[in-house]
Protein backbone atom coordinates (compact mmCIF):
# COMPACT_ATOMS: atom_id res chain seq x y z
CA UNK A 1 0.00 0.00 0.00
CA UNK A 2 1.13 3.53 -0.76
CA UNK A 3 -0.53 6.58 0.77
CA UNK A 4 -0.08 10.36 0.72
CA UNK A 5 -1.31 13.74 -0.44
CA UNK A 6 -3.16 13.51 -3.78
CA UNK A 7 -1.94 16.91 -5.02
CA UNK A 8 1.69 15.90 -4.48
CA UNK A 9 1.29 12.68 -6.50
CA UNK A 10 2.92 10.82 -3.61
CA UNK A 11 2.17 7.32 -4.95
CA UNK A 12 5.31 6.27 -6.84
CA UNK A 13 4.73 5.90 -10.58
CA UNK A 14 6.81 5.35 -13.69
CA UNK A 15 7.22 7.99 -16.39
CA UNK A 16 4.32 6.37 -18.27
CA UNK A 17 1.96 6.61 -15.27
CA UNK A 18 2.07 3.02 -14.06
CA UNK A 19 2.45 2.50 -10.29
CA UNK A 20 5.80 1.20 -8.98
CA UNK A 21 4.35 -1.56 -6.79
CA UNK A 22 7.75 -2.65 -5.48
CA UNK A 23 8.33 0.90 -4.20
CA UNK A 24 5.16 1.15 -2.07
CA UNK A 25 6.09 2.09 1.51
CA UNK A 26 3.80 -0.41 3.31
CA UNK A 27 3.96 -4.13 2.60
CA UNK A 28 3.88 -7.41 4.46
CA UNK A 29 3.75 -11.10 3.65
CA UNK A 30 0.85 -13.11 5.00
CA UNK A 31 0.16 -16.80 5.37
CA UNK A 32 -2.43 -18.57 3.28
CA UNK A 33 -6.01 -17.91 4.38
CA UNK A 34 -5.57 -14.23 5.33
CA UNK A 35 -8.50 -12.33 3.81
CA UNK A 36 -8.12 -8.90 5.40
CA UNK A 37 -5.21 -6.68 6.41
CA UNK A 38 -5.36 -3.44 8.40
CA UNK A 39 -2.72 -0.73 8.41
CA UNK A 40 -2.82 2.11 10.96
CA UNK A 41 -1.53 5.24 9.23
CA UNK A 42 -0.55 8.52 10.90
CA UNK A 43 -3.00 11.32 10.11
CA UNK A 44 -0.11 13.54 8.98
CA UNK A 45 -0.27 11.91 5.51
CA UNK A 46 -3.45 13.92 4.81
CA UNK A 47 -3.38 17.44 3.43
CA UNK A 48 -4.74 20.48 5.34
CA UNK A 49 -8.32 19.67 4.26
CA UNK A 50 -8.00 16.05 5.40
CA UNK A 51 -7.68 14.59 1.91
CA UNK A 52 -5.34 11.80 0.90
CA UNK A 53 -4.86 9.18 -1.81
CA UNK A 54 -3.88 5.54 -1.49
CA UNK A 55 -3.19 2.61 -3.75
CA UNK A 56 -3.57 -0.89 -2.36
CA UNK A 57 -2.19 -3.81 -4.35
CA UNK A 58 -2.18 -7.49 -3.40
CA UNK A 59 -0.95 -10.75 -4.81
CA UNK A 60 -3.77 -13.18 -4.11
CA UNK A 61 -4.56 -16.83 -4.65
CA UNK A 62 -7.94 -17.60 -6.14
CA UNK A 63 -9.69 -20.71 -7.44
CA UNK A 64 -7.73 -20.43 -10.72
CA UNK A 65 -4.34 -19.80 -9.04
CA UNK A 66 -2.35 -16.62 -8.36
CA UNK A 67 -3.36 -13.18 -9.59
CA UNK A 68 -3.13 -9.53 -8.56
CA UNK A 69 -5.80 -7.30 -7.06
CA UNK A 70 -6.24 -3.52 -6.56
CA UNK A 71 -8.49 -1.50 -4.27
CA UNK A 72 -11.24 -0.15 -6.54
CA UNK A 73 -10.91 3.53 -7.41
CA UNK A 74 -9.63 5.83 -10.15
CA UNK A 75 -7.42 4.27 -12.85
CA UNK A 76 -3.77 5.36 -13.05
CA UNK A 77 -2.76 7.09 -16.28
CA UNK A 78 -0.61 4.18 -17.51
CA UNK A 79 -1.74 1.23 -19.62
CA UNK A 80 -2.73 -1.19 -16.85
CA UNK A 81 -5.67 -1.88 -14.58
CA UNK A 82 -4.10 -0.38 -11.44
CA UNK A 83 -6.23 2.05 -9.39
CA UNK A 84 -5.92 4.54 -6.55
CA UNK A 85 -8.51 5.90 -4.11
CA UNK A 86 -9.11 9.54 -3.18
CA UNK A 87 -10.41 9.75 0.39
CA UNK A 88 -10.83 12.10 3.34
CA UNK A 89 -9.93 11.64 7.00
CA UNK A 90 -13.61 12.15 7.86
CA UNK A 91 -14.32 8.88 5.96
CA UNK A 92 -11.97 6.87 8.23
CA UNK A 93 -12.73 4.74 11.24
CA UNK A 94 -11.38 6.19 14.50
CA UNK A 95 -9.30 3.72 16.53
CA UNK A 96 -8.38 4.07 20.21
CA UNK A 97 -5.75 1.55 21.24
CA UNK A 98 -5.73 2.72 24.85
CA UNK A 99 -2.97 5.21 24.14
CA UNK A 100 -5.19 7.78 22.48
CA UNK A 101 -7.17 8.16 19.27
CA UNK A 102 -5.36 7.43 16.01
Amino acid sequence: MSIGDCSEQSIPTTGSGNPKVGKFEHSTTHSEGVNEVTYLIDISVANEEGGFCFAAHAEVTGPEGGETAWAEGTPFEGKNWAMYVEANVSDCEVVDDGGGVK
